[in-house]
C-alpha cells in the first residue's frame, strides 16, 4: 500500500517541533535539546504485538510516517543494487558535536545492525543527549485532526464497553456461568474480528452499529491497546491495578469486586477505560465507590491549562483526606499518564514529584482507585478510569458511559436462610453531584435478574401457602361444628340434648336402615376457593 505525505499536516507538525527546539532554552520541557546540533530517531524492525510502541516509533508516526529530516538519503530498495545513503548520513551525523536521541531505546533489525556497526568504527562520534523528555513535549499537546482521532478511539472503546463488555459480564454474573478472566478477555477481542483465511470473521456489526459515529471507521486501522483485563476476587495474581496485569485462568468469581480495563487504538492514537463492578457491595464498598464518582468530577473541574501533574496528584490526595482520611495510605500512586499514539507516556506521569506542566489539548489517562482494602479478610481493590483532554477552563470526558451506582453495583437474593445477611442499620449510599459535592439521595443500583425471579418465585409460593392454610382452616372449622352437632356433648337439636349412640350394627344396603335415621342425615361442605390469574 503506497503511503501519501499529508504535506500541510507534515509541515504543522515540523514547525511544532522546529519551535519548541528554537525555544529550549526558556522552556523547561524542550531544555533537554537546548544545545544539541541535531535530533536522530532510530527506527528498527515492528516491534512485536506484546512489546509496547516505541517513543521514537509514535514520533514518527505523528510525524506523518516517517523519520522527520531536512535533507532525504534514500536507502536503496531489497531489489536494487546497494547505494551510498548509510555512510553519507553518518557522514552528516557524525559531523555534529551535541546529538539529541533516545537514549534509553534499542532497535532491532538489518538496517539498524548495519548503523550500528558503522557508528562503532566511525573515528569520531558526536556526544549524545537523551532527549526523551523534549519529544515527550512535541507529542503531548494534540491538533485538531488528533484530536478527532483520539475521539473515534474513544467512541470505539465506550461503544464496546456498553454493548458488550458490561452486559456479557452481567449476564455472566446472573446465570453464575462459569467462564475464566482469559476466555472472557478473548471474547472481548474477538469483537475486532476473528480467525483466518476462510474462516476469518470481520467486526461484529451487531455491537458497532449501535453507535452512528462508527460508520465510517477504517477497521483495518483499529486494535486493542492491550488484551483487556478481567479481575476478580478469584484471580490468582490478585487486584493488581497495572496495565502488565494479566487476565488469568481461573475462573470469575460471581460475587465480590470485578475489576474490567480495556483500550482501543484508531489509526494508532489510543483510549482507555477502567471499571469496577460489584455484586452485594458492602455499605463501606458503596461509600468508596462513590468517593471515586466525586473525586473523578472534582479532578475534572481542577485540571486544566497551567496545572501541573504534582499539584492535580496533591489536590486528589487532599480530597480523600478531607472526605476518608482512614483511605489516605490505600490511595493509588498517580493518578494516570499522558496518552496519544504512546499508550503510556512517563513524562507526563500525575504523580507527586512531576512538575511538568498540563497544556490545553493534551489527552490523558485519568485513573482514580484505591488498592489493598480488605473486606472479611479478603484483599480488593477499585478503580474509575477514563481517557480526558485538558481544556482552558477544566478538562472533559472522551470515554463516556456505564460509571454511575446503578450501572455497577448489583445486588443479588440470598438462596438460603443461613445466607440473609443480619439486619442492621444501614444509611443511604451517598451519590455525588456534578461538582464532586455529595447529595443526600439514595444512589440507584441494579438488580440482576436472579433477584427479580427469586422474588417472583417467593410471590408465588407466598401465595399457595397462604391458600392451603385458608383451606385447612376451613375443614377444621366444618369438622368441628359437624362434631359439636352429632357428639354426644353436642347440642344437636336445638339446645335439647341428643341420646347419645349405644352401639354399632350394620346394613344391608339403605333400604334397611331404621325409620329414625333420617333424622341423622346432613350436609357436607367442601372448602373451595378461587384465584383468577
Amino acid at each position: 500500500m503506497l503511503v501519501e505525505l499529508n504535506k500541510p499536516l507534515f509541515n504543522a507538525r515540523i514547525k511544532r517541533i522546529y519551535d519548541g527546539w528554537n525555544n529550549a532554552k526558556n522552556d523547561e520541557d524542550y531544555s533537554s535539546i537546548a544545545d544539541v546540533d541535531a535530533l536522530l530517531l532510530l527506527a528498527g524492525d515492528p516491534a512485536g504485538e506484546d512489546e509496547p510502541m516505541k517513543k521514537g516509533t509514535s514520533m514518527q508516526i505523528e510525524g506523518a510516517s516517517g523519520p522527520i529530516p531536512v535533507e532525504i538519503f534514500a536507502q536503496a530498495k531489497a531489489k536494487e543494487p546497494a547505494n551510498d545513503a548509510l555512510p553519507s548520513f553518518l557522514k552528516a551525523y557524525t559531523a555534529h558535536s551535541k546529538v539529541g536521541t533516545l537514549l534509553k531505546e534499542t532497535h532491532t533489525g538489518k538496517l539498524a545492525a548495519e548503523w550500528d556497526k558503522l557508528v562503532k568504527e566511525a573515528a569520531n562520534r558526536p556526544d549524545l543527549v537523551d532527549m526523551s523528555p523534549a519529544v515527550s513535549a512535541f507529542m503531548a499537546v494534540k491538533d485538531g485532526e488528533e484530536l478527532k482521532i483520539i475521539q473515534t478511539a474513544a467512541n470505539l472503546t465506550s461503544t464496546l464497553l456498553k454493548h458488550h463488555v458490561a452486559p456479557r459480564l452481567e449476564s455472566i454474573l446472573d446465570r453464575e456461568s462459569k467462564i475464566s478472566h482469559a476466555h472472557l478477555a478473548a471474547q472481548i477481542e474477538s469483537k475486532l474480528g476473528s480467525g483466518e483465511g476462510d474462516d476469518a470473521k470481520g467486526p461484529d456489526t451487531k455491537i458497532w452499529s449501535k453507535d452512528k459515529r462508527l460508520n465510517d471507521v477504517d477497521w483495518q486501522a483499529v486494535e486493542f491497546c492491550y488484551s483487556p483485563i478481567i479481575i476478580s476476587r478469584s484471580s490468582k495474581s490478585g487486584y493488581d491495578l497495572r496495565y502488565t496485569a494479566e487476565s488469568t485462568e481461573d475462573n470469575i468469581a460471581h460475587k465480590g469486586v470485578l475489576l474490567v480495563a480495556f483500550g482501543m487504538r484508531y489509526k494508532s492514537y489510543c483510549a482507555n477505560v477502567g471499571r469496577t463492578f460489584i455484586v452485594d457491595p458492602t455499605p463501606d464498598q458503596e461509600a468508596q465507590y462513590n468517593l471515586l464518582l466525586g473525586l473523578q468530577s472534582e479532578l475534572l473541574s481542577y485540571i486544566k491549562d497551567g496545572v501541573t501533574a504534582k499539584d492535580v496528584y496533591q489536590h486528589a490526595l487532599s480530597y480523600v483526606k478531607e472526605k476518608k482520611p482512614d483511605l489516605e495510605k490505600n490511595f493509588v500512586k498517580n493518578l494516570g499518564f499522558g496518552t496519544g499514539v504512546e499508550f503510556r507516556d512517563s513524562s507526563y506521569l500525575l504523580s507527586a514529584k512531576n512538575t511538568r506542566v498540563l497544556k490545553e489539548n493534551m489527552t490523558v489517562n485519568l485513573g482514580v482507585g484505591f488498592s489493598g482494602l480488605k473486606v472479611k479478610g479478603e484483599d480488593y481493590a477499585l478503580h474509575l478510569v477514563d481517557t480526558i483532554r485538558v481544556g482552558s477552563n477544566g478538562s472533559s470526558i472522551l470515554t463516556e458511559g456505564l460509571k454511575s451506582t446503578k450501572d455497577t453495583l448489583f445486588f443479588l437474593t440470598p438462596e438460603s436462610e443461613d445466607e440473609k445477611p443480619q439486619k442492621s442499620e444501614r444509611k443511604a449510599p451517598v451519590q455525588p453531584r456534578a461538582n464532586g459535592t455529595p447529595a443526600k439521595k439514595t444512589a440507584g443500583t441494579k438488580v440482576l435478574r436472579t433477584n427479580r425471579r427469586a422474588a417472583a418465585d417467593e410471590v408465588h409460593q407466598t401465595a399457595a401457602a397462604k391458600l392451603a392454610e385458608h383451606q385447612k382452616e376451613l375443614h377444621e372449622k366444618l369438622q368441628a361444628e359437624g362434631l359439636a352437632k352429632f357428639s354426644e356433648e353436642g347440642k344437636g337439636t336445638s339446645g335439647k340434648e341428643g341420646k347419645g349412640w349405644k352401639k354399632f350394627q350394620s346394613y344391608k344396603g339403605e333400604g334397611a336402615l331404621p325409620p329414625d335415621v333420617d333424622k341423622l342425615r346432613a350436609s357436607c361442605a367442601l372448602p373451595l376457593s378461587f384465584r383468577l390469574n
